[in-house]
């Protein structure tokens, strides 16, 4: 029997409830006098994240993926060679190293295209 729970949403703390109302006001005083897009605004954001320190996580995170990945693909290509060596007149391409090696791309890709957003 499947019984749903609900996702459990930590509430923030009073250091980051003020934290985020400081910033809220920072950001549109500057607005204000300055006409920014919502765009630039995210922009700065970012920037500042990556400038404080706030950001090594997902950093960290990106490189042991990408490790992982270069791993996966140097494996593939290491059986695409062992397969093709031990065919018997050597014409060919093994499939299996050949889709694995799409999966892995298809895979980098997407990691990709969802860190970028």
């Amino acid at each position: 029997m499947y019984v749903p729970t609900p996702r459990h949403v930590p509430h923030p703390s009073p250091q980051v409830r003020e934290l985020g109302h400081k910033i809220e006001s920072v950001v549109r005083e500057y607005q204000q006098t300055h006409r920014l897009s919502p765009h630039e605004v995210q922009q700065a954001l970012r920037m500042a994240e990556a400038n404080t320190g706030a950001s090594r996580r997902s950093a960290g995170m990106f490189v042991g993926i990408g490790a992982a990945l270069t791993g996966a693909l140097v494996l593939g290509g290491i059986l695409f060679w062992r397969q093709a060596e031990q065919a018997p007149d050597g014409s060919g391409l093994p499939m299996i190293p050949i889709i694995a090696m799409a999966v892995v791309g298809l895979a980098v890709v997407a990691l990709a295209v969802r860190f970028r957003s």
